[in-house]
């Protein structure tokens, strides 16, 4: 089943100073967050197809969550909407 994917939607629902973790291989979406999303928000993406180690990457930026977090504000958005198949 196709459904559409409602990520400007979701962007709306993302407060200013969010960690906001893109969890995708390769972090395809990074450009478009930076374009959308607020500059005090911390964006992470958890792998990149340019680095040597990913698993040195992952690491990284989980240690950039951590520290973003200790300045940020929680806020969880579910933003999946149930299917019907």
């Amino acid at each position: 089943m196709v459904s559409p994917v409602l990520f400007q939607e979701a962007l709306e629902h993302v407060p200013d100073n969010a960690v906001v973790i893109e969890i995708a291989p390769h972090s395809p979406l990074q450009a478009v967050l930076r374009r959308a999303l607020a500059g005090s928000c911390a964006i992470v993406g958890l792998m990149d197809k340019r680095q040597p180690d990913n698993l040195v990457h992952l690491l990284t930026m989980l240690g950039r969550c951590v520290t973003a977090y200790m300045s940020a504000t929680v806020v969880v958005c579910n933003v999946v909407q149930e299917i019907h198949i």
